[in-house]
């Protein structure tokens, strides 16, 4: 995305409700999703690199090794994340590997060489749970267009995030029913596992 693009869809993320529903806003949630997992991969910010090993040596892979790169599929936007130097990989968070992409992500003997995840699959398998994929506009606002920098810690707690009550936002949403959807890690807890 050029920042041109990245600019249009902050300006339309900031017109949309405090929640996005995927369900709503199938497309404009798919692709703010992709781009923070896009974006936040292999940086400091990165939750899931710490789950991901190499599937040879069972060492934990550096998160600088991991690289990303939005993809599109049938109309579907979605992020490919894979580990360079690393034929296969081992991923170590529960729930994750059904909501990988079968055809881009395994390999025919069934190791995982990259994870491709597209929201609006996930977004689906979700529904068919019972529950909702969400976004909340304003950490999409802070992370995404927030000034994000690839160097720094982002994620610490902040006064920004207690400010706004965020450990609490995200237990009502879980309680009703909606998954905020902030990271991969965050898949553990939708999975169909």
């Amino acid at each position: 995305m050029t920042p041109e693009d990245i600019e249009v869809l902050r300006r339309t993320l900031v017109r949309q409700p405090e929640i996005v529903s995927f369900k709503d806003e199938l497309k404009l949630a798919s692709l703010v999703a992709s781009l923070g997992i896009q974006r936040e991969a292999g940086t400091l910010n990165d939750e899931m690199a710490r789950f991901v090993f190499d599937a040879e040596t069972g060492e934990i892979i550096p998160y600088h090794h991991i690289r990303s790169e939005l993809v599109q599929y049938n109309g579907a936007v979605g992020v490919r994340i894979w580990a360079e130097g690393h034929e296969r990989i081992d991923l170590r968070f529960r729930g994750i590997q059904p909501l990988l992409h079968p055809r881009f992500s395994y390999r025919e003997d069934g190791s995982i060489y990259q994870c491709v995840f597209f929201p609006e699959s996930i977004a689906k398998i979700l529904a068919l749970q019972g529950a909702e994929l969400v976004l909340v506009r304003e950490w999409g606002m802070n992370t995404i267009f927030g000034g994000f920098d690839p160097e720094k810690h982002y994620y610490q707690t902040n006064f920004w995030e207690l400010e706004n009550n965020d450990t609490l936002r995200f237990a009502k949403l879980v309680e009703s029913r909606k998954i905020p959807f902030l990271e991969p890690t965050t898949l553990s807890l939708i999975s169909p596992e």
